[in-house]
């Protein structure tokens, strides 16, 4: 998959969370890509697999790629952010260019476009110092945040809970890197 993207002129990165490896060796439907299509938008996280035209198609339009092993931190065991379910409009796909500008953090998405679908299933990954793509500090209340989501337009549903138990990143395993810093470098390219 690597030589793949090599030779069609994506710049590609391999990120294995035991040792950086010059190939993968896994099938496509277990890896998880981040690409760069555009150097004024944010990375953004898709889990493929060998059916999705939209995911392969995507990746193949991307400056920049970087492709997870199966067993690293993307991996929905290890990443938790807030389930939103979007319209499949324009304005669905405005809040899913646009919504990191406001908030900070990345757009995930949970499962592959169906055209046939009404909503595109994402999820939010909150960012991890809580400030924008310009580095302005975002103070937030959850109240207020929970507020916001439910008064956006385009924005169906989502699964953000104002109680004792919130559906927000969770701390990672000390061995474990954080990915989005990883992702943070793609903003170079």
């Amino acid at each position: 998959m690597y030589d793949f993207f090599r030779k069609r002129g994506v710049l590609a990165f391999i990120h294995d969370h035991k040792k950086d490896s010059p190939r993968i060796d896994c099938f496509f439907e277990t890896i998880n890509i981040v690409c760069k299509v555009d150097k004024n938008e944010p990375p953004l996280c898709i889990k493929t697999d060998e059916q999705s035209q939209h995911s392969w198609t995507l990746a193949m339009k991307s400056k920049c790629v970087l492709l997870f092993q199966s067993e690293s931190v993307t991996h929905s065991d290890s990443m938790r952010g807030i389930p939103m379910d979007l319209e499949n409009s324009s304005a669905g796909f405005t809040l899913l260019k646009t919504w990191f500008v406001l908030y900070g953090g990345y757009m995930n998405l949970r499962s592959n476009i169906n055209a046939k679908s009404d909503r595109l299933h994402v999820e939010w990954i909150p960012p991890k110092y809580w400030t924008t793509r310009d580095q302005h500090k975002v103070y937030w209340k959850w109240k207020n945040l929970k507020t916001v989501l439910d008064k956006t337009p385009g924005v169906l549903s989502h699964n953000l809970f104002i109680g004792k138990k919130f559906h927000l990143m969770e701390p990672l395993r000390n061995s474990a890197p954080d990915f989005r810093l990883l992702v943070d470098r793609m903003n170079l390219f």
